[in-house]
């Protein structure tokens, strides 16, 4: 749906399947993404993504959509490992990720966490010259 075919069957190249768009050059109004993985019922895996517009309500954009209906899939994994990452969008957006909550039945730690990093840079760029 936001990187492959709009719902009226034309291919979604530019993100415009959504209104307001999925991006714009000053980042304004704010975007805010939801996803859910639920897996609590047995044989189910539910994907549900929604999205906030500036103070708007959650408005449902996909699903929820139980993937192990699809043909071929393969059984919901005994661990689930999750990797996230968010960066700058150049100069006219900002992607960030932040109230990340994962809700799991039977959760465990994978070893020594890395809380965050915090990258500080000072304001005028570094220039290296040839010795």
């Amino acid at each position: 749906y936001l990187a492959g075919t709009c719902n009226n069957g034309t291919t979604n190249t530019n993100g415009d399947c959504l209104n307001p768009r999925v991006d714009n050059t000053n980042g304004n109004p704010q975007h805010r993404y939801r996803i859910v993985i639920d897996s609590t019922q047995a044989s189910t895996s539910l994907v549900t993504v929604s999205r906030k517009v500036g103070t708007d309500s959650w408005q449902t954009l996909i699903g929820p959509v139980d993937v192990m209906s699809f043909a071929a899939q393969q059984n919901v994994p005994t661990d689930l490992f999750m990797s996230i990452t968010g960066s700058t969008g150049s100069s006219t957006n900002n992607h960030e990720i932040d109230n990340f909550e994962v809700c799991a039945l039977n959760s465990r730690p994978v070893g020594e966490q890395i809380n965050h990093f915090r990258i500080s840079l000072p304001a005028q760029g570094l220039t290296c010259a040839a010795s």
